[in-house]
C-alpha cells in the first residue's frame, strides 16, 4: 500500500467520523474514494463512491449527486474501467447540462473533458476530441484559467497522438503561456513533459531539452509526486534519440521503480513504452518485442483499445523484423480487425449523438411551437382582460374623484360658514367695542368730568382748605383719565386716524410699566391694508402683549412686525417664565388669537420653555 495515500485516506476517515451534515459526509466519502483508486484498492473506492451516492440521492442533493457522478466516474478511470467511467461521465453530464449557475458550469466542462480522456481509452479519438473542444469555451468564458489550460494541454495531446504535430504546437504553445502568467495553475510539470515529447517528435533536441528542465525545476519544488515517473520515461526518450542508450534505459528503470510508491499503470506504460522505443533504436528487436508484448498484455487486462491497437501494430512490426511472418500476419490482421470494430462503434456513437441532438432539436421545436401558441393565447387573453381592467379602473377612478369632490366642497361649504361666523362675531366684537367706547368716553366720561369741574369749582370758591375734597377731585381725574384709557384700548384713535404701525407703536408704550420694557420693530407695512385686517392685527397683539404683561414675569417684551408682498409676519419674544400652550389654551386667550389667525389663512408657532416665550404668526392680508 502507498504510503502517502494511505495518510490521506486515515486523515480523511479522522474527519468523516466527525462530520455532522450530510454535504461534508458526502464530499469526504469522495475523497477517501479517490484516495483508495490511486492505491488500486478498486473494490473499496467503488463501495465508498456508491455509499456516497446513495446519501445524494436520499437527501435529494441534485448537485452533490452530479459531483459524486463525477469522481465515481474519476475512479473508474483510475480503475481503467472506461465502460463504467463513461456510463457515470454520462450520468453527471444529463443531470446539470441545463444549469446555468457557475460552479454547474465548471463541473460541466471538466465532465466533458474527463468524458473525453475515457472515450480516447476506448480508441474513440473524434468523439474524445470533440469533447474537448465542445469544453474549451465554457472555461475561456467562465475565465477558469486552470481548467482551460489543462483542457489546451489535452486537446494538444490528441493531436500529438495522432501524429499531427503542428496542429499540436499552437495549443500547447498557448497552454504553457497561461500556466506561465498563473503560478497556481495545477499540472505545469506534466505540461512541460508533453511539450518536450512533441519537441523529441520534430527532433528539436535543444527546445526538448529546455522543457525537460522546466519540468525538473517544478517537480523539485513540489518534492515527491507521481510525475517523477514521466519525467525518468520523456528523458530516457531524450536519451535515446541522442545515442544515451545505457542512460536512457537507467531512466526507464527508474521510471518503473516510482510504481512501489506510487502504482499508476499509465505510467508504467510508458516506461514500457521508452524501453521498447530505446530497444527498436537500438535495433535490438527481441528486446524491443518482449516490452510490446508487456504493454499488449496490460492493455487486454485493462480493456484499452487505444493501447492494444498501438501495441498490436508494434507487434507486427517486431515480429516481421525478427523474422516471424506468421506472428506479423496474425498481429496485423487483430489490428485491422480491431481499428475497423472501434471505426465502426465510433461512427455508431457518432450517428446515435447525431440522432439524439436530432431527436433533441424536434423537442425542442415541439416546445418552441406550444410555447408560441401558450404565449398568443395568453396575449388574447390579457387583450380581454387588460381592456376590462382598465374600464373599471376608469371607473373607480371617476368615483373616487366624484368622491374627492363631494368632500372638498363639503371642506369648502364648511370653512366658508366658519369664515362667515368669524367675521360676523369679529364685526358685531369690533361694533359692540366700538359702541361701548363712545358710550363711556362720550356718555359717562363727560358726566364725570362735568363733576369733576363743579367740584373744582366748588373747592375752589367754598373749601379751599379742604385738603379731602381736594384728594377726592384728584382720585375723580384719575378715574377719568383711566376711563378714557379704556375706551381708547377698546377703540384707539390712532388705528383709524394715524394707522396699524403708529396704533401698535402706541400700544407698546401705553403697555410698558417700570417693570416690564417693550420694544417694538416694525418693517415694510403697507398702509393700505384693510382697516378690518389691521383691527384684527391689532387685536392679536393686544392679546399677546396683555398675556405676556399679566402672566409671564418678564422684564422685556420685543414685538416685530413685517410685510413681504401680502404677507404679515408678527414675532412676540419675552424673557418670562414661559407656559404650557396646551394646558393654558383657554386662561390665556390663545383660542380667540388662533380663531384670528384662522380667519386670515394664517399660522401661528409657539415656542415656551423656563427661558422665555417666541410666538411666530404667518398672515395673508391680500385685499
Amino acid at each position: 500500500m502507498a504510503q502517502p495515500y494511505q495518510q490521506q485516506v486515515d486523515s480523511l476517515h479522522k474527519l468523516l467520523q466527525k462530520a455532522t451534515s450530510d454535504t461534508t459526509r458526502i464530499r469526504l466519502l469522495r475523497g477517501l474514494a479517490l484516495a483508495y483508486a490511486q492505491m488500486n484498492e478498486g473494490e473499496k473506492a467503488i463501495r465508498i463512491g456508491n455509499e456516497a451516492l446513495s446519501l445524494c440521492r436520499q437527501k435529494h442533493l441534485k448537485f452533490e449527486e452530479a459531483r459524486t457522478g463525477y469522481s465515481l466516474g474519476t475512479v473508474y478511470l483510475y480503475l481503467q474501467n472506461t465502460d463504467s467511467a463513461i456510463a457515470h461521465y454520462s450520468i453527471t453530464r444529463q443531470l446539470i447540462e441545463n444549469e446555468s449557475g457557475p460552479d454547474a458550469k465548471k463541473l460541466y466542462a471538466r465532465t466533458l473533458g474527463n468524458l473525453s480522456n475515457a472515450y480516447s481509452l476506448k480508441g474513440f479519438e473524434g468523439i474524445s476530441l470533440q469533447l474537448l473542444i465542445s469544453a474549451l469555451p465554457i472555461f475561456e468564458e467562465m475565465s477558469d484559467t486552470g481548467s482551460y489550460a489543462i483542457t489546451l494541454h489535452n486537446i494538444a495531446n490528441k493531436f500529438l497522438n495522432a501524429n499531427e504535430f503542428r496542429k499540436a504546437y499552437p495549443y500547447f504553445l498557448k497552454s504553457v503561456s497561461l500556466v506561465e502568467k498563473d503560478p497556481t495553475v495545477p499540472g505545469k510539470a506534466g505540461l512541460y513533459l508533453s511539450v518536450a515529447y512533441l519537441m523529441l517528435e520534430l527532433d528539436s533536441m535543444d527546445r526538448v531539452k529546455h522543457y525537460l528542465d522546466k519540468a525538473e525545476e517544478v517537480l523539485t519544488a513540489v518534492g515527491q509526486t507521481r510525475e517523477w515517473s514521466n519525467y525518468y520515461a520523456y528523458k530516457a526518450s531524450y536519451y535515446t534519440k541522442s545515442g544515451k542508450f545505457s542512460l536512457a534505459d537507467s531512466l526507464c528503470r527508474k521510471a518503473i521503480a516510482q510504481q512501489a510508491v506510487y502504482p499508476d499503470r499509465m505510467n508504467l506504460h510508458n516506461a514500457y513504452s521508452m524501453l521498447q522505443e530505446n530497444f527498436f533504436v537500438q535495433r535490438r528487436y527481441r528486446e524491443a518485442k518482449v516490452y510490446a508484448a508487456l504493454i499488449n498484455k496490460m492493455a487486454r487486462e485493462d480493456n484499452i483499445p487505444t493501447f492494444l491497437i498501438a501495441s498490436l501494430h508494434d507487434l507486427s512490426d517486431l515480429s516481421k523484423k525478427t523474422g516471424n511472418i506468421t506472428d506479423a500476419y496474425r498481429y496485423l490482421s487483430e489490428y485491422t480487425q480491431l481499428k475497423d470494430s472501434i471505426d465502426k462503434k465510433e461512427a455508431a456513437i457518432k450517428l446515435s449523438e447525431m440522432e439524439m441532438q436530432f431527436q433533441s432539436s424536434r423537442k425542442e421545436q415541439q416546445i418552441f411551437e406550444l410555447q408560441s401558441r401558450a404565449k398568443m393565447q395568453k396575449l388574447l387573453l390579457w387583450g380581454i382582460v387588460i381592456p376590462l381592467i382598465l374600464v373599471i379602473l376608469f371607473f373607480l377612478y371617476l368615483f373616487k374623484q366624484r368622491k374627492v369632490r363631494t368632500i372638498q366642497q363639503l371642506q369648502s361649504l364648511e370653512q366658508r360658514q366658519q369664515i362667515e361666523v368669524t367675521q360676523a362675531l369679529l364685526t358685531g366684537e369690533e361694533k359692540e367695542r366700538h359702541r361701548l367706547a363712545r358710550d363711556l368716553h362720550d356718555g359717562l366720561g363727560g358726566m364725570l368730568a362735568g363733576v369733576k369741574l363743579n367740584l373744582s369749582r366748588m373747592a375752589e370758591e367754598e373749601a379751599p382748605q379742604n385738603t379731602t375734597l381736594h384728594s377726592a377731585i384728584d382720585q375723580l381725574g384719575s378715574s377719568v383719565n383711566e376711563l378714557r384709557r379704556i375706551a381708547r384700548n377698546m377703540m384707539p384713535e390712532s388705528l383709524l386716524k394715524s394707522g396699524l404701525q403708529t396704533a401698535l407703536k402706541e400700544l407698546c408704550e401705553n403697555s410698558m410699566s417700570p417693570k416690564v420694557q417693550i420694544i417694538f420693530h416694525a418693517f415694510n407695512i403697507n398702509v393700505n391694508i384693510p382697516s378690518q385686517i389691521q383691527i384684527i392685527i391689532y387685536r392679536m397683539i393686544q392679546e399677546i402683549l396683555g398675556n405676556a404683561v399679566k402672566h409671564s414675569g418678564a422684564s422685556w417684551i420685543m414685538v416685530q412686525c413685517s410685510q413681504a408682498e401680502d404677507t404679515f409676519f408678527i414675532t412676540v419674544e419675552d424673557n418670562g417664565k414661559g407656559f404650557d400652550a396646551a394646558q393654558e389654551y383657554e386662561g390665556m386667550g390663545l383660542h380667540n388669537i388662533r380663531s384670528r389667525v384662522t380667519f386670515l389663512k394664517g399660522n401661528i408657532h409657539i415656542d415656551s420653555s423656563d427661558n422665555g416665550t417666541i410666538i411666530n404668526i404667518e398672515l395673508n392680508v391680500a385685499v
